[in-house]
């Protein structure tokens, strides 16, 4: 028999050395800044009679992770797992972590939980919001800048903010250079002010004419080319193309204008942070199609060196920054930058183990397994009640799982008749019904002492447990006796196959074997499924398996 458990040691905090964690418990990283990782260190204990192998997974493996995807614990033994927390952005994280060997009849479930964090002035009012109310506090952050008017910003863009180096202006959409100190001097040779978001769309009107996130020096030829064009691909149709910018037909077969690929992420986030600043959506301009270019674009062409810069240099001469370039990150968790709709919520729920089988008991006895629910959509759900049997009896709260949470329901399998038994327990959830089947056996003759002894004495393995065809059952004689004394001398050993009513189906060994680790194969007559109980006996000791035969 296997018993997994695991204890939650904390490293890097003044929490207790250890906890033992149950199926409801949660395993909380502390809060951990972004670009940063945070650690928790499991304990894993195998308090059974056997070794166990099994997989170790998250249900969310970018933000948690674990060293080890596959463990082995040896019988009565323990190991060390480390749990990683990467957080991308600042807002509270939750998922899940599994830990089952091959046929689930050892499952442990666990929540994690952490919160990322900035660490600057934006944790303050954007710390774990989302669409509409992220768009709020991110309006309200770059609302009421110091308006320069248009002469004085161009005098500042030319002059100083895109100046990168020996009063070199470069054209954002073409990469063509010129030496200039200031704006005369640049439009003598060629260059205007290119208004990422048209200008014409607000008649000229301050503060938006003005506003330096959204204006770049551009050559003549490239700023009339651009025009009034949206942003797209361009996959067809080319009339115009210079330094790697081009106006063409997008896949809508729409004129569109397509930046270089080191500006992209530029465009996206200067268009992005005006519709922030200037929420009307002048001329209605950003429409769906641009706003999905510009989430492919924020992300394709990250923030670097340049546009950290050029946000800083506006931030000292117009009071505000772009938010969208400190935390290219917001961009994602805003649904929609043109209309006030949510990001639909999605119910989606899963249970472990897909089937339970309980462990082999006495009649009278008890024996205790556990389902978990997991929630793995984005909406809360709900268990509501669980429909036991007679024999199979638990207990479960009712409780709300957040996303990324998981609950056991706690099952108890008792007998007061021998034989085996199946059935189903119904889990009722605001996501649907869990119809789960168990299956468990009441053994007449196995006996409080009998299962001490066993557990403590010898071994009985069968694999791959569920099998199809052949099931390889291996067992160990131990040179010791019921009776308590040492011997190496050979003993009668028993091993038997039985059906869910007690009925012995085969018997594989009976003969006398000496100590020492054996294996033997299992053929079923009928290929159908169902389920066999594998008997072990020697020295007045017993064990048994549950075997599940598919098709």
């Amino acid at each position: 028999m296997i018993r997994l458990t695991i204890l939650l040691l904390f490293i890097l905090s003044s929490l207790p050395a250890a906890q033992v964690l149950t199926g409801s418990e949660t395993i909380t990283f502390d809060s951990t800044k972004t670009g940063n990782t945070g650690i928790r260190l499991l304990k894993l204990v195998n308090t059974g009679g056997s070794p166990f192998t099994g997989t170790v997974r998250t249900l969310n493996n970018i933000i948690f992770r674990s060293a080890d995807s596959v463990i082995n614990i040896p019988a009565r033994d323990s190991i060390y797992l480390q749990l990683s927390f990467f957080p991308v952005t600042n807002i509270k994280y939750r998922s899940t972590l599994l830990i089952y060997n091959a046929d689930t009849s050892v499952v442990l479930a666990a929540t994690l939980s952490g919160a990322g964090y900035f660490g600057d002035s934006y944790d303050a009012t954007t710390y774990d919001k989302y669409d509409a109310s992220l768009k709020t506090a991110l309006t309200a952050l770059v609302n009421n800048h110091t308006s320069l008017g248009y002469n004085t910003a161009r005098d500042r863009m030319f002059e100083t903010i895109d100046d990168y180096g020996g009063d070199t202006i470069e054209c954002v959409y073409t990469g063509i250079k010129i030496y200039a100190t200031t704006r005369t001097q640049a439009q003598n040779q060629g260059f205007d002010t290119e208004h990422t978001w048209p200008q014409g769309t607000f008649g000229q009107a301050e503060p938006m004419r003005s506003d330096l996130f959204h204006i770049y020096p551009t050559n003549s030829s490239a700023n009339n080319t651009r025009g009034n064009y949206p942003f797209g691909y361009v996959l067809t149709g080319v009339t115009w193309t210079q330094g790697g910018s081009k106006l063409g037909k997008d896949k809508y077969n729409q004129t569109v204008f397509e930046p270089r690929d080191i500006h992209k992420g530029n465009v996206a986030r200067s268009m992005l942070y005006f519709i922030l600043r200037y929420t009307n959506n002048y001329g209605s301009y950003l429409d769906t199609v641009q706003e999905n270019v510009f989430r492919e674009w924020n992300r394709f062409d990250v923030v670097e060196s340049r546009e950290t810069r050029r946000n800083n240099l506006i931030a000292q001469n117009q009071g505000k920054r772009n938010p969208l370039i400190d935390h290219p990150d917001f961009v994602d968790r805003i649904y929609s930058f043109t209309t006030s709709a949510s990001r639909p919520l999605i119910t989606k729920t899963q249970y472990i183990p897909s089937h339970v089988s309980f462990d082999t008991v006495g009649v009278n006895d008890s024996t205790k397994a556990k389902i978990y629910i997991l929630n793995t959509g984005t909406s809360e759900i709900r268990i509501d009640s669980v429909s036991f049997s007679d024999v199979v009896r638990g207990e479960f709260s009712n409780a709300i799982l957040k996303a990324g949470e998981s609950r056991p329901v706690n099952l108890v399998f008792r007998s007061t008749a021998a034989g085996g038994f199946s059935g189903t327990v119904k889990v009722y959830t605001s996501a649907g019904v869990f119809n789960v089947p168990y299956a468990a056996y009441a053994s007449p003759s196995l006996l409080a002492e009998e299962r001490k002894t066993t557990e403590n004495s010898f071994r009985l393995e069968t694999y791959p447990n569920p099998f199809t065809g052949k099931a390889v059952i291996r067992y160990s004689i131990p040179a010791e006796v019921y009776a308590g004394t040492r011997s190496s001398a050979a003993g009668m050993v028993t091993v038997k196959i039985y059906d869910l009513l007690g009925k012995e189906v085969t018997k594989l060994v009976n003969e006398e074997k000496l100590p020492g680790e054996y294996e033997i194969n299992f053929y079923p007559e009928a290929a159908v499924s169902g389920m066999y109980i594998c008997e072990l006996k020697y020295a007045g000791m017993r064990a048994v398996k549950k075997m599940i035969s598919l098709k």
